[in-house]
């Protein structure tokens, strides 16, 4: 019985004892792909939350800018307005802030 051990001990190609170097190179390119890929998608996905937040950014300065033409609009502009006359009106103040070359009365 050992003797039949040992001739099929001896039979067992050396072939499948182990990895080959091109298997091992093999496998080393195709994680290192992965990982390349990996990466490039990390840096697009920041590059993407960066430009967010810029369009955020600008976002909230055109609603701070909305908002305090609002409030000028409404409070600081009452007490100079004059409905019944043109002298001192609202409407007088925007024809004189409009530049002189483009102005024409009618």
């Amino acid at each position: 019985m050992i003797t039949k051990l040992l001739k099929l001990s001896k039979t067992t190609p050396q072939k499948e004892a182990g990895f080959t170097t091109l298997e091992i190179l093999v496998s080393l390119i195709i994680a290192l792909l992965f990982v390349a890929v990996s990466m490039q998608s990390l840096v697009y996905a920041m590059a993407m939350k960066v430009q967010a937040q810029e369009k955020q950014r600008a976002n909230e300065l055109i609603q701070e800018d909305i908002e305090r033409i609002n409030q000028l609009g409404s409070t600081a502009l009452t007490a100079t307005c004059n409905a019944t006359a043109y002298t001192g009106s609202y409407a007088e103040a925007l024809f004189n802030a409009i530049p002189t070359t483009i102005q024409t009365k009618t």
